[in-house]
């Protein structure tokens, strides 16, 4: 199948939620310490897309991908007031790197509301909230309901595979072939899917 088959994954959703019980939830907010990132938590609103200040009940999609070497639009105190307007981000001064437009999507398409990005939603010219942010990392992909990642981009402008048409390749990692008055089975094997996930340039990011 070349496209994600989001019906599918959305069955995968439900059923996760309805025969795992607590196993697959999201650590609960217990107030302590560890939870000062929550005074500033910012999700991005996918329906009004604009960024939004959290509240702790609110359920979301974390992002895990590549930032690359070129520049993109992160939050910054200069941008911030704009940034949470309605429809803010995508607009002509405020355009979306492909990965991140792409996981909105996909969020939107599970029936869900809210996309945690880390150069969105941490201010990234503000040092002492990275720091409590980058210190509390476990603890935000930890209590997303999922996390999307992008392991196949070595940059925030590569885009999801499987969102648009001939962007996911649907071959298998091994073929067989037997070839007439041969008594040999040939074999043309590619990486398994988990050392491609160990080969990617997702795979040295400081937290995936």
């Amino acid at each position: 199948m070349e496209t994600v088959n989001f019906a599918l994954l959305k069955q995968w959703l439900s059923h996760c939620e309805n025969s795992h019980a607590a196993l697959c939830r999201p650590d609960p907010v217990s107030n302590t310490a560890a939870d000062a990132y929550l005074q500033a938590f910012r999700l991005i609103d996918v329906t009004k897309r604009k960024i939004v200040l959290a509240q702790p009940d609110d359920e979301y999609v974390a992002l895990s991908y590549v930032w690359g070497r070129d520049p993109f639009l992160r939050l910054l105190r200069s941008n911030e007031s704009d940034l949470f307007l309605d429809g803010s981000l995508g607009r002509d001064n405020n355009p979306v790197p492909k990965t991140i437009s792409h996981a909105l999507e996909a969020v939107s398409r599970l029936g869900m509301r809210y996309l945690w990005v880390d150069a969105l939603c941490i201010m990234q010219d503000n040092h002492a909230e990275k720091a409590t942010a980058i210190s509390a990392m476990d603890l935000i992909y930890a209590r997303a309901a999922l996390t999307i990642v992008a392991a196949s981009g070595t940059h925030a402008n590569a885009g999801l595979a499987g969102l648009e048409p001939h962007t996911r390749d649907p071959m298998p990692y091994e073929a067989r072939a037997r070839f007439p008055e041969s008594r040999h089975e040939f074999v043309v094997a590619r990486a398994s899917p988990p050392d491609l996930l160990r080969r990617s340039a997702w795979n040295t990011r400081g937290w995936t």
